[in-house]
Formats: structure tokens, C-alpha cells, sequence
């Protein structure tokens, strides 16, 4: 789970391990959402007995995460444990952060939304810890990928975005997915990329020394989505080594 920001365990433990946070959860107190809430949008037709549903909207999640610190921590040790909790929520107030639920084998991107709230419990505290998804879909845990040639089977329920990486040395590449061409019309030295992200929609250029610039100018401008079902990914020209182009995704699921 060292991908993500922070995420319940298979046994049921609140882990952030950049923040030091390692708490038990209580779920029968905690609010997390299997579901989204769904909102349909319907008509009454004429001369027909109730409405016809016209679309089902989702709302993003909330989740209220209840856990406990170990036991018999002193009067210090218990301000620090709250100084770890204020620094996570602090680093999610405007940043998206990957929340994962390890035994659902699905991940949100959230953000803190409510107030947090603490007990101060003879030996330990108690945490109420609120955030919110950026969107009503959960993604699937596992990361699929195409490289080169070749295609991929998505069961995602609904198009979504992807991360395509292209490693120098390659002039003016053009590749395509699902047959929308991707075109950059510039060259990519060796030990540089370019990073294509189509669920942002953002091009951006690494230098060989680590350097990031946004270079959608010399782009087509196109953001193909992985779609349910088979992707297909090729390098039609601009680079001889096709290994060198690869494509990467998380299936969206409810």
C-alpha cells in the first residue's frame, strides 16, 4: 500500500506512514460509504403513468474515519499524535491526497471537508476524521498498463483518465490510443519524457535533470480516455523504439 497517501489496512488499522500514524479503526463508529448517493433526473410524460428516468447522478463520498492511538501514552505523547493528525488534514485542505480501503481493493482521491474532532481519553485519543472524494467513483486498486504496441482489456465502468509516458530520444512522436492520434511536434532528447496525462489534461516535459515545463504548445491537443472493454495503443512514428511508449490507468468502479 506504499502508494497511497493513507489507507485502512486488511485489519481494519488507519495507516498514514509519511505522517507516522498508525491507529485502530473503529468501524462500527465510522461512516464509510459503500455507494454513492445516487440523484435521478427524470420527465413526466403525457398520457403515461409516472415519470421516466432521463440519467442517474452520483455525488462525491463522505467519509468519517473513527480511530484510536495506542494506549498509555503520556500527557507529550498525546500533543504529538495531534500534531500528526493536524499536519495530514493541513496537506489535504487543497491538495487531493489517494485514500485506499485495502480489503475493497478500491482508492478515492479526497480532500479534509468537516472538522475534525478529538477525545482526550485517560490513556489515549480518539480521532473523528472527516474528508470527501473529489468524485462519486472509487478506483480499482490495481494499475493496468499497455507498453508499446499492444492492448488491454478495461473493466471500468466508466471512460477514464490516463497517464502516457514517452522516453527519449524521439522526434516529433505520434502515437495513438484507441485511434486518436496523439501528436507532439518537438523533439524528446534521450533521458528526458514527456508525460501526457489525458485525465488532467496536461502535457508536461522532464529534462534529464529533473526539470518539469509544461509544453501543451507543442501539442495536438487530443486526450483519448480508456474505454470498457479492449484499448488499443501504437507508436505510428517519431520513435524506434516502441518499448519506450506505455500507457497506465486505474479502472473506475463504484
Amino acid at each position: 500500500m506504499d502508494n497511497f497517501d493513507f489507507y485502512i489496512s486488511s485489519n481494519g488499522r488507519f495507516i498514514a506512514k509519511s505522517y507516522g500514524i498508525d491507529y485502530l479503526v473503529d468501524i462500527s463508529s465510522s461512516t464509510i460509504p459503500s455507494m454513492p448517493e445516487a440523484e435521478e433526473n427524470s420527465a413526466t410524460v403525457a398520457g403515461r403513468d409516472g415519470d421516466i428516468v432521463l440519467s442517474t447522478n452520483y455525488k462525491p463520498l463522505s467519509f468519517e474515519i473513527v480511530c484510536y492511538t495506542n494506549d498509555n501514552l503520556s500527557v507529550s505523547e498525546k500533543s504529538a499524535e495531534e500534531r500528526k493528525v493536524n499536519k495530514l488534514l493541513n496537506d489535504i485542505k487543497n491538495t487531493c491526497k489517494k485514500f485506499a480501503i485495502e480489503k475493497d481493493n478500491k482508492f478515492f482521491e479526497v480532500k479534509y471537508s468537516g472538522m475534525l474532532t478529538s477525545v482526550n481519553n485517560p490513556k489515549h485519543i480518539s480521532f473523528s476524521i472527516p474528508f470527501k472524494s473529489s468524485n462519486p467513483y472509487a478506483f480499482k486498486i490495481g494499475k493496468k498498463e499497455i507498453v508499446g504496441n499492444g492492448t488491454a482489456v478495461s473493466s471500468t465502468i466508466k471512460d477514464c483518465g490516463a497517464i502516457f509516458t514517452i522516453d527519449g530520444p524521439a522526434t516529433n512522436p505520434i502515437i495513438s490510443l484507441n485511434n486518436y492520434s496523439m501528436e507532439f511536434a518537438h523533439a524528446i532528447v534521450e533521458n528526458a519524457q514527456l508525460i501526457i496525462d489525458t485525465g488532467k489534461s496536461t502535457v508536461t516535459h522532464i529534462s534529464p535533470a529533473g526539470l518539469k515545463t509544461n509544453q501543451m504548445k507543442y501539442y495536438n491537443h487530443q486526450f483519448p480516455k480508456i474505454q470498457n472493454g479492449s484499448n488499443q495503443l501504437q507508436v505510428l512514428s517519431g520513435i524506434d523504439d516502441n518499448t519506450k511508449v506505455k500507457v497506465e490507468w486505474y479502472d473506475l468502479m463504484l
